[in-house]
């Protein structure tokens, strides 16, 4: 299934939370100012960590991200997307 794992505040936290999680996908959840002074850096970390898949909550962009959730989006294609990431047949 899917199950939310916290890790805040520095990116080493957030990496440590991640690979404890043992799953391929991460969504990163901040505020847009977050997102512009550390995002990209996050994205990075989280991939050399082994995420094969990295969301924004929001639409701020964020380099290297390979999409984002956010209210009025097509969820059923994320969900799907996600499901199939992780091995969930349809």
């Amino acid at each position: 299934g899917i199950a939310a794992v916290t890790g805040a505040g520095e990116v080493g936290a957030i990496v440590t939370a991640f690979r404890a999680a043992q799953t391929p996908l991460a969504v990163i959840c901040s505020s847009d100012r977050l997102y512009g002074e550390s995002g990209a850096d996050l994205v990075r970390a989280l991939r050399d960590a082994g995420a094969r898949r990295v969301l924004v909550a929001g639409k701020a962009p964020v380099p290297g991200a390979d999409g984002s959730i956010f209210v009025g989006c097509d969820a059923l294609a994320v969900l799907r997307d996600a499901l199939d990431l992780l091995g969930v047949p349809a």
